[in-house]
């Protein structure tokens, strides 16, 4: 029993999901050219890019037009306003390391503070004791061991009950993919210090490179939401579009 209460706490963290200047950029893609693309005069010009692109890659259809058509006109400025925060911080805004400190590696903690607690054990247990059929269904298919998966599910979403909250995973991560340019996220530049200005390329291309990973996340969701007929409109994430337990 004490082995099963270690396994299943002392887990490593896995992974963590306005119109604007790119609203009438062409659509990209290697498909039709844009005078003989489909017209979705319904949908926002903000998300024709990523409706083209899919297309483009044969994953387009009544249902993808409904899933942005439901999106409205407003992307919001939040998954990549925080993540441009986030690796900003960490790349310009750590202090300087003292001269006259000993050279001290990182300590590296092997746990969350707060997680290994009896309650929390007790907890997991009675989640594996509810769905014992589904813990050995993944790991006869997977080889994951109940303990393993049992505390990846209560450090991720505490075992489900934390989930995104608001946030649907659609517009977050379709907002991401069309945020291109430092003049979409105003209200996050802001939060950041005057000399942000002096590296606003570098901001842009984090943009992009961030743009273009959850461009693949939208069309991972899209193909997720099909296969098991699920309604994306419906699907709450996380800060950065993660669903699921």
């Amino acid at each position: 029993m004490k082995w099963r209460l270690l396994v299943c706490l002392l887990v490593l963290p896995t992974w963590r999901g306005m119109q604007s200047a790119c609203t009438q950029a062409p659509p990209p893609g290697t498909g039709a050219p844009p005078a003989m693309r489909a017209h979705h005069p319904d949908i926002a010009p903000i998300w024709l890019p990523l409706v083209y692109r899919l297309e483009d890659e044969g994953i387009g259809g009544p249902d993808v037009d409904a899933y942005f058509l439901a999106l409205g006109s407003a992307i919001t400025q939040e998954p990549m306003g925080r993540k441009v925060r986030e690796i900003y911080r960490v790349k310009f805004m750590r202090p300087p390391p003292d001269p006259g400190a000993p050279s001290q590696r990182p300590s590296h903690k092997k746990v969350y503070p707060g997680v290994v607690t009896e309650a929390n054990a007790q907890r997991c247990r009675d989640f594996l004791a509810a769905y014992p059929q589904y813990f050995a269904r993944a790991q006869n298919l997977h080889g994951i061991p109940p303990e393993i998966l049992v505390s990846l599910l209560f450090v991720e979403t505490r075992l489900g009950t934390a989930i995104g909250g608001g946030n649907n995973a659609l517009h977050t991560l379709a907002s991401m993919a069309v945020s291109k340019k430092p003049q979409q996220i105003p209200d996050w530049l802001a939060k950041l210090p005057d000399d942000h200005v002096q590296r606003l390329d570098w901001i842009e291309d984090l943009m992009q490179k961030r743009s273009e990973w959850a461009y693949k996340e939208v069309r991972a969701l899209v193909a997720y939401a099909r296969k098991y007929h699920l309604d994306m409109t419906a699907i709450p994430g996380s800060y950065y579009g993660a669903i699921g337990y």
